[in-house]
């Protein structure tokens, strides 16, 4: 299945651990960080980013030439953002495309230490670039076509993308646990990218909002978000474009049917 770990790369322990559509991820605020991993890993003498090119519709995919990506996992990709971009009626950005970079398995710890400057990410994305050790990873592909819409706080970048990225069938029809706090995580300064239950919360909100009050008008919501909004401000929006306040949407979250991953 294109996206899904080969039986014959090695995995590492914290992924069989960890499902990956609610695996950490990172979404650097600043192209300096990106750029200074890049920059400390060639000084290093590091090796380089892979060498080999696919141009698809939407993307640039970089790969190593001895590891080049089923012709599935392209037309997948191309695809993904096809059907994202029509459900929401969000019309790409001229020049739209996205470099994808494939890494091996065996270069996480690269990922982790000098690409991505988180030790817990499985993948990262800023701006157009996307570093990942999945051959489809459709959690960034949903930030690369929602950051062309808006910067909001993460919990609202990170739930969209945990609604739409597919992940592991293993987890599907588990229960969400929807008594955490999410009120105190939506400011930016509050969020913790290295709790997982934070993914599930946020994505079973944004889940609720989207089914609630449908695309067009979530999307009109992101849009109006900002990165360092704080409560009194995204509370603003959601009374603005939802016509309801922030606590009566998370009350109203608790309060529906309840909520498993799949």
């Amino acid at each position: 299945i294109p996206g899904w770990p080969s039986p014959t790369e090695p995995t590492q322990a914290w992924m069989s651990e960890t499902p990956s559509h609610v695996r950490t991820r990172v979404r650097l605020a600043m192209s300096v960080e990106l750029a200074a991993g890049l920059t400390v890993l060639i000084a290093c003498g590091g090796s380089p980013l892979p060498d080999k090119t696919l141009k698809t519709k939407w993307a640039n995919y970089h790969h190593w030439a001895d590891d080049t990506p089923c012709p599935e996992a392209t037309v997948r990709l191309d695809a993904f953002v096809d059907a994202l971009t029509t459900e929401f009626a969000l019309t790409l950005p001229s020049g739209f495309r996205v470099d994808y970079y494939k890494l091996r398995r065996s270069e996480l710890v690269l990922l982790q230490t000098q690409l991505c400057r988180n030790d817990a990410a499985g993948a990262c994305t800023n701006k157009s670039t996307t570093y990942s050790t999945d051959w489809v990873q459709l959690h960034e592909f949903v930030h690369q076509v929602f950051n062309s819409a808006g910067d909001p706080p993460p919990a609202f970048a990170e739930g969209v993308a945990e609604v739409y990225g597919c992940g592991d069938a293993r987890w599907i029809g588990a229960r969400i646990d929807r008594s955490i706090d999410l009120k105190t995580l939506l400011p930016s300064s509050a969020w913790d990218a290295a709790a997982v239950t934070n993914y599930v919360a946020a994505g079973a909100f944004t889940r609720y909002l989207i089914d609630r009050h449908g695309q067009t008008t979530f999307l009109a919501l992101y849009r109006m978000l900002r990165f360092d909004d704080d409560l009194a401000a995204i509370d603003s929006a959601f009374r603005a474009v939802l016509s309801v306040s922030l606590e009566d949407a998370l009350a109203g979250w608790r309060a529906s049917p309840p909520q498993e991953q799949g």
